[in-house]
């Protein structure tokens, strides 16, 4: 994305997430940089995604002290937050197009 807005959806100790978006795409990057596991709950109803029906997002692409991965995982966003368990120093970016699912499922 080369267009769009950028916002900070959420923020503590060793965590950071933040949405880059326009009115057609939203992505999501959450950051772990700590040695412990870090349950998230993250607003992407912020950056434009529904409150008022399950959705999904995709994560394109998760990076670890371990390595990095590009296998696509669904994430259910329920009520405009979505739910991660980030692993230690884990990063991840996940992507979601249209206001519903409708169109997000075409890239899996």
């Amino acid at each position: 994305m080369r267009t769009g807005s950028i916002k900070e959806l959420g923020s503590g100790y060793n965590f950071i997430s933040y949405g880059r978006f326009d009115d057609e795409e939203q992505f999501v990057i959450a950051v772990n940089a700590g040695e412990d596991p870090l349950p998230a709950e993250i607003p992407v109803w912020e950056i434009g995604i529904t409150q008022t029906a399950n959705t999904k997002m995709v994560k394109l692409l998760s990076t670890d002290r371990d390595g990095y991965s590009t296998s696509p995982k669904k994430y259910l966003v329920t009520g405009g937050i979505m739910t991660l368990d980030l692993k230690p120093y884990e990063a991840v970016v996940l992507y979601h197009k249209g206001t519903g699912d409708e169109e997000t499922r075409s890239i899996l």
